[in-house]
């Protein structure tokens, strides 16, 4: 089972890498366009002030350096399928560092004290526009690395006062405020969208029957199902002589175990037992008790109610010690006064470290599809009971 899991946590991961894609990419060019817009606002700087310079050469180097890096490695990306080659981006690192000393030399050469470095502030901004394909702690290492140099840059030129002062420390802050930006955004935005892709995938156990094998499951059975049939194919065409020998007879005996131990758990697992389990989210932070497997008797309205309010509680503890506890007890007969031939059962939602306060206001409307509810709240602890009418099976 521990490989199961694995191969089977590695095809999810691969989903969603691949629809996480679908926005990255988006927000990739929007990314390359404010860059762009900067460079053209730091060019411009550097055009306005360029009779400060003694020597034009190197800082008019630097510039084409910048805008060549930045533009092929665009080009690059939207033609190798969205997709920052290493190569390309080792690339536009040297060409970044040749830029930045290049840029520095000709500031710090000019011998005026408000003259600063534009095309390395452009360098850094153009390689925070890459957050979309590199890894946020390179994003500010380089950020940081360039704001060092500036900053050694600028101790060897003359003080020049407040005004050269405040021109140097809005450099500075062109240079480091975007990667910071841009690596906050992005952790943000891939946090929404694996949350939104996870519960998209869980969402669809609650219109499974009352008991059945989870995402998980299924494909570790379709792998056991075509290892049968290879078998049992090779039988059939005499390729494997019967008696089977010994190693082929293990390898049988093997998959007639794992498929009957996977038609057992199919009968003691409900959809809310898979959709704990299934969820990046919930599975750390939900302890699930169902002996009875009643869960798997609400309607489909009420299912997804439930997954909907746990889902909300859940997201709401997310970096806090904070432990939901979820309890489906024995139904039981609702009494006179209800629908003929219904049962209650009784759903208990625990957790333990979330003040009432703090739980989302659509977790009642959510809580509210599935049945009539108490909550109470006592040393830190929310406790909610549901009672959940559902149809009776026997009358199905």
């Amino acid at each position: 089972m521990p490989a199961t899991h694995g191969r089977s946590s590695r095809s999810a991961r691969s989903v969603r890498r691949q629809q996480e894609g679908l926005g990255t990419n988006y927000l990739g060019s929007g990314l390359n366009g404010i860059a762009a817009a900067i460079l053209a606002y730091e060019l411009l700087i550097f055009l306005s002030t360029s009779a400060r310079y003694s020597d034009l050469a190197p800082a008019a180097i630097a510039w084409v350096l910048v805008v060549l890096a930045f533009g092929s490695t665009v080009l690059a990306i939207h033609l190798g399928g969205r997709r920052l080659p290493l190569p390309v981006y080792l690339c536009f690192l040297v060409a970044l560092g040749a830029a930045v000393v290049l840029d520095l030399v000709a500031v710090t050469d000019s011998g005026a004290a408000r003259t600063v470095p534009t095309a390395a502030v452009a360098g850094a901004v153009a390689h925070a526009a890459l957050i979309v394909h590199r890894r946020g702690i390179e994003i500010l290492a380089v950020s940081a690395l360039v704001a060092i140099a500036e900053v050694i840059a600028f101790l060897s030129m003359e003080s020049g006062g407040a005004g050269a002062l405040s021109v140097r420390i809005s450099a500075l802050v062109v240079t480091i405020a975007p990667a910071v930006v841009v690596v906050v955004m992005m952790r943000g935005f891939r946090r929404m969208v694996q949350l939104e892709i996870d519960r998209a995938l869980v969402q669809s156990t609650t219109l499974g029957p009352r008991y059945a094998v989870g995402m998980l499951a299924s494909e570790e059975l379709a792998r056991l199902d075509l290892a049968a049939e290879r078998l049992l194919a090779e039988v059939g065409d005499g390729s494997v002589r019967l008696p089977l020998d010994a190693q082929r007879a293990a390898h049988a005996t093997s998959l007639a175990t794992q498929l009957r131990l996977h038609l057992i758990e199919g009968r003691r697992e409900t959809w809310l037992h898979h959709a704990v389990l299934e969820s990046e989210l919930l599975a750390p932070l939900v302890e699930l008790v169902d002996p009875d497997g009643t869960a798997g008797l609400l309607g489909h309205q009420q299912r997804d109610g439930l997954l909907s309010a746990i889902w909300l509680m859940a997201d709401s503890a997310t970096g806090l010690a904070v432990v939901l506890h979820v309890e489906s007890g024995s139904p039981r007969d609702p009494g006179a006064g209800t629908a003929a031939r219904g049962l209650l059962v009784p759903i208990t939602l625990r957790s333990s470290g979330a003040p009432l306060r703090g739980v989302d206001p659509a977790t009642w409307e959510a809580i509210a599809q599935v049945g009539v509810f108490r909550d109470t709240s006592r040393d830190g602890e929310l406790r909610i009971e549901i009672d959940c009418l559902v149809e009776n099976p026997a009358d199905r």
